[in-house]
């Protein structure tokens, strides 16, 4: 799933460092994804209107 806002990111680990990132965001496009139709792009309703105003449908 597609979304879009704030989000926390940063890097963990001192031996293996890994880059992440956490928020609300990341979570509805993380169960966006998991519950997802396949071969299908999932958007949410913020996301779509930008798009839409881009000329994207």
């Amino acid at each position: 799933g597609l979304n879009m806002g704030p989000v926390v990111a940063g890097v963990i680990g001192a031996r293996k460092p890994q880059y992440d990132i956490w928020g609300n965001t990341v979570n509805v496009s993380s169960r966006m994804d998991s519950t997802g139709v396949p071969d299908r792009i999932q958007v949410t309703t913020d996301l779509y209107q930008v798009l839409a105003a881009k000329g994207y449908s």
